[in-house]
């Protein structure tokens, strides 16, 4: 599996990607219809004008938005409220329905949260030294001494998306070397390309989780970085 680069994807340097360039790569898929191709893209189309407009406006303006917003989307979306409430239930049965009710309506503004930091990932990027900090990257540092690579393990917690421009930028680049994220492709081949693009912007890069032990090991002799959320489902063929 090869690791695909988000700047041999997207134009160099540009945060709005000509649609024709997406339909070139994946569209061409013989498992997408004409309607999911449709539904893919209108929700591709959705997020980037949200994106847009977020942007706009302050980032603490646009995260007070947010609760509002989660507490929107708990209300209408019942198919993924009952399942946030019976993942819930499983796994806290000494807690109350209403308490279980609260914790999955905090979840749903959580994750509005972690989007309007994911759209403002691009800010994020210009602005580093105002927004990002690490502590212990001398760790690394040192283990990358060895000409061996490094495995980070991450924690499925907080923005790990915006953690991705954490270790692009203040890991791997000090360091002369590159970092990659093991992740699972999303269904949506437009939004994911543009998850890529994101997650580029300080030069990381994606490596597919099916069948990446080849490439691991590849990233590893070159004295790279690999990183993995430590909660990944692993199939075979899989790390």
């Amino acid at each position: 599996m090869a690791v695909v680069p988000a700047e041999e994807i997207f134009l160099s340097g540009s945060l709005f990607v000509p649609a024709k360039l997406l339909i070139a790569a994946h569209l061409k898929q013989p498992y997408l219809n004409r309607i999911r191709r449709f539904v893919y893209f209108l929700e591709y189309g959705l997020i980037r004008l949200l994106g847009g407009a977020l942007n706009l406006v302050p980032f603490g303006t646009a995260l007070k938005l947010a609760p509002p917003a989660g507490l929107f989307l708990f209300s209408i979306l019942k198919k993924y409220r009952t399942r946030a409430i019976e993942n819930l239930s499983s796994s806290f049965p000494e807690k109350s329905e209403e308490e279980i009710r609260t914790f999955a309506r905090e979840s749903f503004v959580y994750l509005a949260e972690f989007v309007v930091g994911w759209l403002r990932m691009p800010y994020f990027a210009r602005h580093a030294d105002r927004y990002l900090r690490i502590s212990g990257v001398e760790k690394i540092w040192e283990g990358l001494k060895k000409k061996r690579g490094a495995v980070l393990f991450l924690s499925h917690g907080g923005n790990w998306e915006v953690a991705a421009l954490i270790a692009g930028l203040l890991i791997a680049k000090p360091a002369g070397t590159v970092i990659h994220a093991l992740a699972r492709p999303l269904k949506n081949p437009y939004l994911y390309n543009h998850v890529l693009y994101l997650r580029g912007l300080t030069g990381l890069r994606s490596i597919s989780k099916i069948g990446a032990v080849r490439q691991v090991l590849h990233c590893l002799k070159k004295n790279e970085i690999i990183s993995l959320l430590i909660d990944q489902r692993v199939n075979e063929g899989g790390v």
